[in-house]
């Protein structure tokens, strides 16, 4: 083989960077950054031709170089430029909607304020410019707070703290560190390995997934806990496995649906480990779920649960179909009327994902001892409920594509 599998996809995502860049669907919008990136696309297919066949450190170390690099230019700078920015124009500007409620959210905790009760109408979310693409300004986040409560009390203990130090606070300082934390992980499971390379470029480096992340999509968290999950149940760690999945389901709905994954793994295996998982899993899950939970039940199931179908009580607008979903093509060809048309897509959800779970534990019960096999069975389930759900953004589809490319290297093991 003339040239690497990692070669391939690296030059690939810094091709489809600059693209994003050149543009103006970019992020920094600097050619300068343009350059390095090509620059380092150049070197980088240099290594492979002269290094690449050759075994040994030189090829290794020159290549991680070059993706650490690309990780500071395209990860951790960006991200930062956009916070510099946002820091110097305006408080609303150059941030998603979703960071900007989690930020607010931790000062509603801050001043004893339940933020899945409170309205979002005077706060700096109302001054986010919402359109849907029928001119509606109204955002359905002002009336609705969807995010579990890990990130809600990481944001309020962050601006309690950077408020007081820097008099400065924004929320993506901590999805910065859970992507460091990511590079580490993956060192953890593959040591100093191609397929170390590949981790970091399939995840680190996959456009769609670190601009999202740039932006203030919390999906970086959610990545580290179920990776770090799998690894502890791979080894047969099922406490820590437990307590790091109870953050997890605290931190986004994603995670919800590896649990059944998880449960059939360790109870296939190892059912007296079972209990040790469950225990520390349930330990952690309610410590964040249980002081919301006697605050106010209802308005943190409502807003968990069934926020995409609006609330009378609360005044809450239907969550626009959008995006590239189920909804989206029936709106298309005329089947449902408008993007605001109610309609029971949870029932599609219902009955397909049952099927598919039915599926999975009658015909691949074995497989079901692989932790290849589990992530890349609930990457395949979480598709198919986030197709049918009433919207499916870009953000999904992103996490979707770095699932795919972890699934795949996790199961090359340490070659």
């Amino acid at each position: 083989m003339i040239i690497g599998f990692d070669s391939l996809i690296y030059f690939t995502f810094i091709f489809f960077n600059v693209v994003h860049n050149l543009f103006g669907w970019g992020i920094v919008g600097d050619r300068r950054i343009n350059v390095v990136l090509v620059l380092l696309g150049i070197i980088y297919l240099l290594v492979e031709l002269f290094f690449g066949r050759k075994k040994g450190d030189i090829s290794f170390w020159a290549k991680l170089v070059l993706i650490f690099l690309s990780v500071l230019v395209i990860g951790i700078g960006q991200t930062i430029s956009l916070m510099k920015l946002r820091q110097i124009h305006s408080v609303v500007g150059f941030i998603n909607d979703s960071a900007l409620q989690t930020e607010i959210a931790g000062r509603f905790i801050l001043l004893g304020k339940n933020p899945y009760k409170e309205p979002y109408t005077d706060t700096d979310l109302a001054k986010w410019v919402y359109t849907d693409e029928q001119g509606n300004t109204v955002n359905p986040a002002l009336f609705s707070n969807v995010i579990p409560p890990f990130m809600l009390l990481l944001s309020a203990f962050g601006f309690r703290i950077f408020s007081q130090l820097f008099r400065w606070f924004d929320v993506r300082v901590f999805l910065l560190c859970f992507y460091i934390f990511l590079i580490f992980l993956g060192y953890l499971k593959f040591k100093k390995t191609t397929n170390f390379l590949l981790f970091l470029i399939l995840v680190c480096l996959n456009p769609l997934f670190v601009n999202n992340m740039a932006y203030g999509t919390n999906d970086v968290v959610v990545l580290f806990f179920l990776l770090i999950s799998l690894l502890f149940l791979e080894k047969g760690k099922y406490f820590f496995t437990g307590l790091f999945s109870g953050m997890g389901v605290a931190t986004k709905q994603t995670f919800w649906f590896i649990l059944p994954f998880i449960f059939a793994y360790i109870f296939y295996l190892n059912k007296n480990g079972f209990k040790k998982f469950f225990f520390s899993f349930l330990l952690i899950a309610l410590m964040f779920y249980l002081p919301f939970l006697f605050w106010d039940s209802y308005a943190l199931v409502r807003s968990l649960l069934f926020y995409v179908g609006g609330s009378r009580d609360y005044q809450a607008p239907i969550h626009p179909i959008e995006g590239l979903s189920f909804g989206r093509l029936l709106v298309g060809i005329g089947k449902l009327p408008s993007i605001y048309s109610s309609h029971p897509f949870w029932i599609y959800q219902l009955i397909l994902g049952t099927i598919f779970l039915m599926l999975i534990f009658f015909l691949f019960r074995k497989q079901l001892k692989n932790i290849n096999f589990i992530l890349f069975a609930y990457t395949c389930f979480l598709s198919l409920i986030w197709f049918f759900n009433r919207y499916f953004l870009e953000s999904h589809l992103a996490f979707i594509s770095v699932l795919v490319g972890v699934s795949y290297v996790w199961s090359q093991g340490k070659n």
